[in-house]
């Protein structure tokens, strides 16, 4: 008969998610962050100006990173989170 892990394993694998929690956590910070210092300087240089490949480029780059930080951090406050188990 195999015995299950041990408590050493569990607890690096405990301290293993947590840090993943904790990156993924501080990933949104900053995003929301760099979002809202530079969101008047986006509305004053891009969207008041003729859309180019730049504009396109910039604009593609700037809300697929938001997409990429909502998508990576959602399945982690739905485990976690109010409705969890609902």
């Amino acid at each position: 008969m195999s015995q299950g892990p041990s408590q050493a394993e569990i607890v690096t694998a405990f301290q293993g998610l947590l840090l993943d929690n904790y990156i993924a956590y501080a990933m949104t910070a900053l995003a929301a962050y760099e979002y809202t210092i530079t969101v008047k300087q986006e509305m004053t240089m891009v969207w008041q100006h003729r859309w180019t490949l730049v504009a396109w480029i910039f604009m593609a780059n700037r809300y697929v990173m938001i997409g990429i930080v909502i998508w990576t951090v959602a399945p982690e406050t739905a485990k976690t989170g109010i409705f969890a188990g609902v």
